[in-house]
């Protein structure tokens, strides 16, 4: 049941006191002005506020039954995912075979949970926490994470001093784990009695004016209804898109955030993420018979294993290519930088199946790949037990070619300083849907260029 300002004003009206076993004071008559209390009154409350605040976490001010009716909307536990993993990897992987080599590689950390004793696909164990995911967003505007990870510590240090002074050395960009302690929305409102003290706490945390507004302007909506963990939960993107953005301080791209890592949504694509366009150009520009590099740190999250040392890596030996990597190779020769055009093409498109072969015609050279070389190379891989990969460039309505975005990713960028206009990245990823959230997540993961490079 949502929780409106007038209900949760009503749950905040104290109880009748009952009978004490002290004589009440006399009241002040009508009309009387209430005597200021002594200096030594004032002192002892002071020194009693205090020693409060040093040796517990501190509490909202409101009764328990206003704290837990509003908290409690704030949070889900344990809700089931809307698709299935399973089924996204299947799909990615029937339509390029470069997922099926990443999904194995690397856990999908967001969507990929541990199988039952049965075999059967895990689900996730972890609350959803609305509220808690949107304030560590906030926090990370415009810092680098390290900076986010200290900030977030003493803000929630503020409400649980029991916590070690400083976090112990960050190994991953991992999140927080989710069992961690956290303060709930109404705990943010009674921060310090509120008002100018709760703001110099929070700002005493690391937190800038505007993030404080933010997060309290968040914290206002949990508590008196206007935002809800079911709706979150359970509304269409766009109905949660237009009830975050709405929020101080939350834009598109944070609400996008939000709808992939919170709310684990199947079908999302950040069209704005820098990131995403420069690897979706890197992923339909490099050739697909090669196998996408993934960052050291994220094997390492995923194996546990530490990566290797600058000086290993360098030293590590050249993967030796595979037959369809060869034949891309042989396909370059004269070299690229001599006839431009010849490896940008390297496989074909929808509308034109021999789009190899018109790319190596149109330089004047289409002598170097015969049909029966491709043929041969697609026999041997046969042979060899490959199969080849299914991929097909998506046809877009600019006519898009992977020459087009190799330039793009060379410097030829877009005015606004992007790689891909909104279209573009949605034609794109056309054939990932409806499961381009897990796509996308694999993006951010992959190394410029491939391996061996």
């Amino acid at each position: 049941m949502w929780v409106t300002r007038s209900a949760s004003a009503s749950l905040k009206r104290p109880a009748s006191p009952g009978p004490t076993p002290t004589p009440t004071p006399p009241q002040p008559a009508q009309g009387a002005s209430t005597p200021a209390s002594t200096p030594a009154t004032a002192q002892r409350k002071r020194a009693k506020k205090v020693t409060a605040s040093k040796s517990a976490p501190v509490l909202p001010t409101t009764s328990t039954t206003s704290a837990t009716a509003a908290d409690s909307s704030s949070i889900l536990f344990h809700p089931p995912l809307t698709f299935s993993y399973s089924t996204a990897k299947a799909h990615l992987s029937s339509l390029d075979t470069r997922w099926a080599t990443l999904m194995d590689k690397l856990k999908c950390t967001p969507f990929e949970f541990e199988k039952t004793e049965q075999g059967e696909e895990g689900t996730d164990s972890s609350p959803f926490d609305p509220f808690r995911s949107l304030v560590g967003s906030i926090i990370g505007q415009q810092v680098s994470w390290l900076a986010a990870r200290s900030i977030q510590h003493k803000f929630v240090r503020l409400f649980y001093p029991h916590l070690p002074e400083k976090r112990d050395a960050p190994t991953t960009t991992a999140p927080v784990p989710s069992t961690s302690p956290f303060p709930t929305p109404s705990m943010v409102l009674a921060l310090g009695g509120g008002g100018a003290n709760r703001t110099a706490m929070l700002r005493g945390a690391g937190l800038s004016g505007r993030k404080v507004e933010y997060i309290l302007d968040l914290a206002e909506r949990f508590s008196d209804g206007r935002l809800c963990a079911n709706r979150l939960w359970e509304g269409t993107d766009e109905e949660v898109m237009e009830e975050l953005i709405a929020v101080r301080g939350i834009g598109i791209w944070t609400v996008q955030m939000f709808l992939i890592f919170s709310s684990k949504r199947p079908n999302i694509l950040p069209v704005g993420d820098l990131g995403i366009q420069k690897a979706l150009c890197r992923w339909y520009a490099d050739d697909p018979s090669t196998s996408p590099a993934i960052h050291a740190r994220k094997l390492q999250k995923s194996t546990s294993a530490p990566a290797p040392k600058k000086e290993e890596r360098e030293s590590t030996p050249t993967p030796t290519p595979s037959t369809s990597s060869a034949l891309v190779d042989s396909l370059s020769t004269p070299a690229p930088s001599t006839i431009k055009g010849l490896k940008s093409d390297p496989y074909p498109t929808p509308s034109s199946p021999s789009n190899t072969l018109k790319t190596l015609e149109a330089v004047g050279v289409a002598d170097l790949a015969p049909s029966a070389d491709v043929e041969e190379a697609q026999e041997q891989q046969q042979e060899q037990g490959e199969k080849p990969n299914p991929f097909v460039f998506p046809t877009t309505s600019n006519n898009l070619t992977p020459a087009v975005l190799r330039s793009r990713l060379n410097g030829k960028k877009l005015k606004g300083n992007i790689y891909l206009t909104p279209t573009e990245m949605t034609e794109l990823t056309a054939p990932w849907e409806p499961f381009r959230s897990v796509a996308c997540w694999y993006l951010w993961s992959v190394v410029d260029g491939v391996e061996g490079k």
